[in-house]
């Protein structure tokens, strides 16, 4: 069952999420702490976006990634060379299916509340390029892309699936491409590495950094060891 399907079948009768479904309707406000009594109350979502604008200086849209990474670099102080990237979990071209007019409408109706919730951020991001300037932004935009296109040159030996990927470059799921990259340049890894692997690495890092590896306190000794192996691996890229 395609999406456009679900939506006529499944979303268009309006089901609650199921209180104890780790995926299912309003996706973005379940994974931000609305529970799924709230998220089909209209005051409880406003007050959720309210707290939510409050606690974050930037929220980026997926559909404006290149733009939402220049404004993460201004805001951080950073180089735009700091924010290139290879893009990941991209759908092979044979399992795209693209959502009919009517499945749309279906599903806006559905997820109002993720809507509601996109849209307010939406606003407040289309003033942010305001006010960075939007023929700026098209020239940051412009220079990121060559960067992006200048790392796939120097790193991708090619686009793949599960079937030739390993290690930590193997995806989550075999319908999305991966990369196969350059093993003469280290560096070039961590730009490919698969979203399971990253993460894996990245809660490690914040254990180390909490001096906990799940709940037993490291002494210093072993916390000095672990932090070497981390820069070793981060040498290796």
């Amino acid at each position: 069952m395609n999406i456009s399907q679900y939506a006529v079948k499944k979303a268009r009768l309006n089901p609650k999420r199921k209180s104890k479904n780790i995926i299912g309707k309003n996706q973005l406000l379940w994974d931000l702490g609305l529970s799924s009594q709230d998220m089909e109350n209209h005051t409880k979502v406003v007050e959720k976006i309210e707290s939510l604008d409050r606690e974050f200086h930037l929220v980026m849209l997926s559909d404006r990634f290149d733009e939402s990474l220049v404004l993460l670099a201004r805001l951080l102080c950073w180089d735009l060379e700091d924010v290139r990237y290879l893009k990941q979990n991209v759908r092979k071209n044979e399992t795209r299916k693209e959502i009919t007019e009517q499945a749309r409408q279906i599903l806006k109706n559905w997820l109002k509340a993720d809507y509601m919730l996109y849209d307010h951020f939406k606003e407040k991001f289309d003033k942010l390029v305001e006010r960075y300037g939007k023929e700026k932004m098209a020239e940051d935009v412009k220079s990121l892309r060559l960067r992006n296109k200048q790392l796939y040159d120097d790193c991708v030996v090619e686009k793949a699936d599960n079937d030739k990927l390993k290690g930590e470059f193997k995806m989550a799921v075999s319908k999305v491409e991966g990369y196969i990259v350059d093993d003469s340049k280290p560096w070039c890894s961590s730009f490919a590495r698969s979203e399971p692997s990253y993460t894996t690495k990245l809660r490690k890092k914040q254990q180390l950094r909490a001096n906990f590896i799940g709940r037993k306190p490291l002494d210093p000794i072993e916390q000095k060891r672990k932090a070497q192996q981390l820069w070793k691996e981060k040498l290796k890229g």
